[in-house]
């Protein structure tokens, strides 16, 4: 008798839910599906990653190394994402001797989009990668699905910023006071233009001198793509 499919997610809702959160910089592990291969997780921004990755054939000697650029989006807890992304392919050894074609090595885009689940110090992913090949006498179009198990190298402590492998924990506070000081500093100029009756963004057009007091006039001079604004204090 097969298990309900009600029950299957709502085991897979509980593992989302009790697996320990652990955001991570670096992960590195297997991919399996038409290839296997490595593959190793990047994190370069808070929403962002790189994933490179070679894999080889199982049945052939095709060997194909693919770079992707990541954006992750939470599913209900920090611990389940989705992610999409793209990227390049490039491909060795595609050549059949029994092909009259003649097929040569590849080249092209792709495009991804996937799950991916982290617990303690593993993170298991499923993806699929729409493939289009630029260069090379195979199929223009090719769609690849991958499942991943990765192990976390590198944590990411939870209140600063992305760590590097190769930076130290001082560097990376370091850079979080900076990075702190830059939001305190863009929020103080923001309530600085509210109070001069401004937007709270700076305007291409603006000089960098013009100032506005609601108890007063314009005392610079502001040029609007509409109108000029001209008035002495």
């Amino acid at each position: 008798m097969n298990t309900p499919r009600s029950i299957i997610l709502c085991f897979c809702l509980s593992v989302c839910l009790l697996a320990t959160a652990q955001e991570y910089n670096t992960a590195v592990g297997l991919r399996v599906g038409g290839a296997g291969g490595l593959s190793l997780v990047q994190r370069i921004a808070d929403h962002g990653s790189i994933e490179a990755f070679a894999v080889a054939g199982f049945n052939s000697d095709e060997f194909t190394v693919t770079v992707l650029g990541r954006r992750h989006v939470p599913l209900l807890t920090k611990r389940l994402n989705l992610f999409v992304g793209g990227g390049v392919h490039k491909g060795w050894n595609y050549v059949d001797e029994d092909d009259e074609s003649n097929r040569q090595n590849p080249f092209g885009i792709d495009g991804q989009v996937g799950l991916e689940l982290t617990i303690k110090r593993v993170t298991i992913g499923v993806d699929i990668i729409p493939q289009i090949n630029l260069t090379g006498n195979v199929n223009a179009f090719t769609l690849r699905q991958s499942v991943t198990a990765r192990y976390i190298l590198f944590k990411r402590r939870p209140g600063l910023v992305m760590k590097y492998p190769w930076e130290t924990e001082e560097r990376q506070k370091e850079r979080l006071k900076k990075k702190r000081a830059r939001i305190k500093a863009k929020e103080k100029e923001k309530k600085k233009r509210a109070r001069q009756g401004k937007s709270k963004w700076k305007m291409p057009w603006e000089k960098d001198n013009a100032s506005f007091d609601p108890a007063d006039e314009w005392n610079e001079i502001v040029f609007s793509p509409a109108f000029d604004l001209v008035a002495k204090s």
